[in-house]
């Protein structure tokens, strides 16, 4: 069975426009608000949007990891995608362990690809990055996702993500702050189009140093030191090549 099939079968992961094309369609040419609903005892919050088209922009994601790792990985993903959580419970959660924070080999590069089917998908997007703000993107990460089966089917998961902020330490009122701002949603639609360009239309989505990968760990793990053993190999050659010159 193909990873796109299993992300269909796994709970709705599967290809499908993303939210911000929705958003931008109706809003193209003014200015507009987007209502995130409640938040804990705050009330209903309007949310300004710049209507400005955004980019396609492959800064616009979150890594973890040296940034002169021999292997990147790039992952696309919705944290409102029961596929994702899967494979972050399990072959993300020991690459993460095993390579980026362990070995250092790896940098580990997430882009937000909100699917329009979860509703929850911006506002979780929105608690990562300001949680981020606070250099605490990969902790919420983590917990959102380790939750996701407790938040996902409420009809407001905003109290729950504000919960998991002040669980991890984070300033409470700045936290607020940034989701009633906004603050990063220009930064989730870029990452979303970066993703749109190079082909992305499911959930999760990995790229071994460019190249599409499994969510099987044990396949991933392989992908990933052939990737590592190839570029060595490519800066041994480059060094020799260097030497003869000289």
């Amino acid at each position: 069975m193909s990873n796109q099939s299993r992300n269909r079968s796994a709970g709705g992961s599967g290809p499908g426009r993303v939210f911000y094309l929705a958003l931008l369609a109706v809003v193209l040419g003014g200015v507009a608000a987007l209502w995130l609903g409640r938040s804990g005892d705050a009330g209903p919050t309007e949310i300004p949007v710049t209507l400005a088209e955004t980019e396609a922009d492959a800064a616009a994601g979150v890594s973890a990891g040296p940034e002169d790792a021999l292997v990147t990985l790039v992952e696309f993903a919705d944290f409102q995608c029961p596929a994702c959580a899967a494979f972050y419970g399990f072959s993300g959660r020991l690459i993460k362990q095993n390579y980026v924070d362990g070995g250092g080999s790896v940098r580990w590069i997430f882009y937000d690809y909100p699917l329009e089917q979860h509703p929850h998908a911006i506002p979780a997007a929105l608690a990562g990055r300001c949680a981020g703000e606070q250099g605490r993107f990969w902790q919420m990460h983590d917990l959102m996702f380790a939750r996701q089966s407790q938040w996902s089917p409420k009809d407001d998961a905003r109290g729950d993500f504000e919960e998991m902020a002040e669980e991890l330490g984070l300033d409470r009122g700045a936290y607020r702050e940034c989701v009633r701002d906004g603050r990063y949603l220009e930064q989730i639609f870029a990452s979303a189009k970066y993703g749109q360009r190079l082909g992305v239309n499911s959930t999760p989505t990995l790229f071994v140093n460019g190249q599409r990968a499994p969510q099987d760990y044990e396949e991933l793990e392989r992908m990933i030191l052939e990737a590592a053993a190839a570029a060595e190999a490519d800066e041994g050659a480059g060094a020799q090549g260097t030497d003869a010159e000289g």
